[in-house]
């Protein structure tokens, strides 16, 4: 939407969002109109309606969020994969003071499944108990990142292995997204399945993991996102075998929170 916005000085970029994400799109990206849409009925079939960007006239043109990519990504190399959302400031300074008060980091956001689960989906996702390796790993702060109704299993990850992953009860991470963006850009690292939460912090810059039961197609053949500014796959050699690649992540973690205690106690 950068290069879309860029492309002529003279028009205006008019961008409907789902109404959860508005104040995140107008922070980001000021130059353009942001409104949301709302899912409705046109003619007799579903779509997603935005009134408000007729208001001023008719838009000389409507595109689906997404449809200039065959043009403007055409290879690796044009992808900038700089941030393009932005949290905010003064939520994302509380939300550290907040993790500050859990211990002394690295803070380690994490998400591990879809909200929308069954026989075939399930396949896909981690269940959380096989991230023992990881959320045992000492000197790290879990932080959950995952949305929905996730008390259950917080509460059996504790009460079995004895492991906490902080969670802020007073924030909705499902509706309130411009609250769940400052806490994801507050921490040091996401580590998630292929979620919303994942591409939100890959949006806003944050380190992100992706942990994939297969290689994907968003990956264009490399081992990170080139969507996204800083990203790591970390994808089963066989089709969702957790039990090999979770002990891969947890080294992996372990080498990240060392660099990031050594830079802090350098500072």
């Amino acid at each position: 939407m950068l290069d879309v916005a860029a492309a002529g000085a003279e028009g205006k970029l008019q961008i409907a969002v789902d109404p959860r994400l508005v104040p995140i799109f107008r922070r980001s990206f000021p130059a353009a109109d942001v409104g949301p849409y709302h899912d409705g009925k046109l003619e007799a079939k579903t779509a997603r309606v935005f009134q408000w960007a007729r208001e001023g006239g008719e838009p000389d043109f409507y595109a689906p969020m997404g449809s200039a990519l065959p043009f403007l990504r055409k290879t690796l190399g044009d992808f900038p994969r700089n941030a393009f959302l932005r949290a905010d400031t003064e939520k994302r300074a509380m939300f550290r003071e907040r993790l500050a008060q859990l211990g002394p980091g690295p803070y380690v956001g994490i998400c591990w499944r879809s909200m929308v689960m069954g026989a075939k989906r399930g396949k896909y996702y981690s269940p959380l108990d096989s991230w023992k390796p990881i959320l045992s790993l000492p000197g790290v702060t879990f932080v959950n990142l995952q949305y929905g109704d996730v008390a259950p299993e917080l509460d059996a990850v504790r009460e079995k292995l004895g492991i906490t992953v902080h969670n802020f009860e007073d924030l909705n991470l499902k509706d309130d997204l411009d609250g769940a963006a400052a806490l994801t850009d507050a921490c040091d690292l996401v580590i998630s399945a292929p979620t919303a939460a994942a591409a939100m912090a890959g949006a806003l810059g944050r380190e992100t993991w992706f942990l994939v039961a297969s290689r994907v197609w968003p990956q264009l053949g490399t081992d990170y996102y080139p969507w996204y500014g800083s990203t790591r796959v970390f994808a089963c050699e066989k089709f969702a075998d957790w039990d090999a690649l979770i002990p891969r992540v947890r080294e992996a973690l372990a080498d990240f929170a060392t660099d990031v205690t050594a830079t802090r106690s350098a500072a």
